[in-house]
């Protein structure tokens, strides 16, 4: 707590609940407001947003973002797929504003058969 304080007089502590967005509204707000990939194009499905654009978005929405729902070819084979989407991942990024990511995680894939096709 007065560490925080100590070396960020500034600090707010977030409000609650955090706002959800799954990925394919990230690329959506990044489209809207013309955030592109260095080479100008836009970002699509399946496109790995890095750290600048994401932090960009992050700071211009001002709040925390549970950035979920990543697609499946983009994250690690052991990543639950979601049972109504199969084509996207049970995971999820915290952002941070003025920071970006901060942590990361997912459901994993439990079933020995399912995780040995993988």
């Amino acid at each position: 707590g007065q560490l925080v304080l100590d070396l960020n007089p500034g600090f707010k502590v977030p409000k609650r609940p955090f706002k959800r967005m799954e990925y394919r509204e990230a690329l959506v707000f990044l489209e809207e407001h013309d955030i592109r990939k260095e080479d100008g194009s836009l970002y699509k499905f399946g496109d790995d947003i890095p750290e600048a654009p994401e932090r960009k978005m992050t700071d211009m929405i001002g709040e925390p973002i549970l950035l979920c729902k990543f697609p499946k070819e983009m994250k690690a084979f052991y990543m639950q797929p979601c049972a109504d989407d199969p084509i996207v991942t049970e995971s999820v990024d915290l952002l941070l504003p003025n920071v970006g990511e901060i942590i990361g995680g997912s459901m994993r894939i439990h079933d020995e058969q399912e995780l040995q096709a993988g």
